[in-house]
């Protein structure tokens, strides 16, 4: 991802960290998941959403982190 920044990690509430196919997916649920944040120029989304499947596999969605941070992730469609 050519001019991503990595951020401070962060937690997300309201999801749960499952597998499908051999690969990390999130899905709501009750629990919480930290993982790592970056900040990603506008012009990578639409080919991260091809990369991502998006929208048969997954699904982008804008969440607040514990930390007040809105950050977009990718979650099972």
């Amino acid at each position: 991802m050519k001019g991503a920044k990595r951020e401070g990690d962060g937690v997300v509430d309201g999801f749960i960290a499952i597998e499908h196919r051999g690969y990390p997916m999130l899905r709501r649920g009750v629990g919480a998941v930290s993982g790592e944040v970056y900040q990603v120029p506008d012009s990578c989304w639409p080919d991260l959403d091809v990369w991502e499947e998006v929208p048969d596999l997954y699904q982008r969605s804008s969440v607040p982190l514990r930390d007040g941070r809105r950050v977009w992730l990718y979650e099972a469609a």
